[in-house]
């Protein structure tokens, strides 16, 4: 089966922006394993 591709979006430039590196870096290891989660 073909894995799909999961745009993760995050950043930004409110006062929460390390919290959202860190959700973001969570996603891909969290994430079912037939998507491939791809950083935006």
């Amino acid at each position: 089966m073909e894995r799909k591709n999961i745009a993760v979006i995050f950043g930004g430039t409110s006062s929460e922006y390390g919290v959202s590196i860190q959700s973001a870096a969570a996603v891909p290891v969290n994430f079912p394993k037939r998507y491939s989660a791809v950083p935006v």
